[in-house]
Parts: structure tokens; sequence; C-alpha cells
């Protein structure tokens, strides 16, 4: 179950760092639960917080940083991050509806609201604003999560690549 095989996924499980601070990760949802686990496999540290809430991810997401600061694990330490302006005209070439991957029913649909990203899940009905880094490269402030447009201009078919681990496909409207 630890052992990576596509991308940094085990059988399940996220798999992050190396030596001491390899660790496996698991989040997950269901109707009125959210919850989140991290434990490091050298150490024997472990994490794990239960929510009874739809969108209990903000609370675990505070309550981790808060695990993180007081145990010294780094697991969810801030980050100062300048985001940049970007021409309209630029971000709309990114605009679009993308799907996930080998989940040909997931989608996300990108569109230009008042000069900004919005990334909207229309799985979960959920939205949320994206703040370039780059001409290619933008993050969820709210999240996180890094977000890298790929080949937007080589007409090869536009795709997202999601924390590095979920790829996204631009669907031909």
């Amino acid at each position: 179950m630890l052992t990576k095989h596509m991308g940094d996924w085990g059988l399940g499980l996220s798999l992050t760092g190396q030596g001491d601070s390899y660790c496996f990760q698991l989040g997950g949802k269901n109707a009125g639960f959210t919850n989140f686990m991290i434990d490091y496999v050298r150490e024997g540290n472990a994490a794990i917080v239960m929510t009874n809430a739809d969108n209990g991810g903000n609370l675990i997401r505070e309550i981790m940083r808060g695990i993180s600061l007081f145990y010294g694990w780094e697991i969810a330490s801030q980050r100062i991050i300048e985001p940049v302006d970007l021409p309209a005209d630029e971000l709309a070439k990114l605009t679009g509806r993308y799907y996930l991957d080998n989940e040909q029913d997931y989608f996300v649909e990108i569109k230009l609201k008042n000069g900004r990203l919005l990334v909207i899940d229309l799985n979960e009905q959920d939205s949320t604003e994206l703040s370039a880094l780059d001409k290619s490269k933008f993050i969820l402030l709210e999240y996180g999560d890094e977000v890298v447009f790929q080949n937007p201009e080589r007409g090869k078919s536009a795709s997202v690549l999601w924390n590095n681990r979920f790829q996204f496909y631009k669907t031909e409207d």
C-alpha cells in the first residue's frame, strides 16, 4: 500500500516526503461528513480529523495548520506568494470545460469573471478563484492547490495539472 505506483499514489493513499518525513495521507467526503488523515511511516506520528459538515475542509486545514505548528511537522505551513496580474486576453485562452483523466464524468469549468479566472467544480457545485503566479501557473489561495496549464498555445490538446497529481483535459466544445 505504501509503494508508489502512479505518480505519488500508493494503493488508495497519497504518498509524500522521503526518509523520516515519508508519510501517507487520505481525505474523503460523504454527505454530511468530511475527513482527513496523515501518518508518518517512520516516526509513527499521525493525525485524523473528522467533521460532521459537507464543507469541513476549511476547518480541517485550520486544525492541520495548528497541529503542524504545535508539533513542528511542517505539513501545513503558511507560504508567501506574490500573485501577478495577467491581461484578460491571456486568461481567456485558458477558459473552458476540462475533464479529469480516466474519469469522463468529472468536470471542472474555468471561466473569466471580472478579469480573474474562476474554477467551478461542476460535480460539487463549488467555485474558487485562481490567482496567477505566472503565465501558466496558478494557485487557489483558499486551499493552496497549484494549477498548471499545459499546451495552451502549441496546437496540442490543452490540459491542466492539478497539484502535480490530477490531469484534466480540455473538452472540445
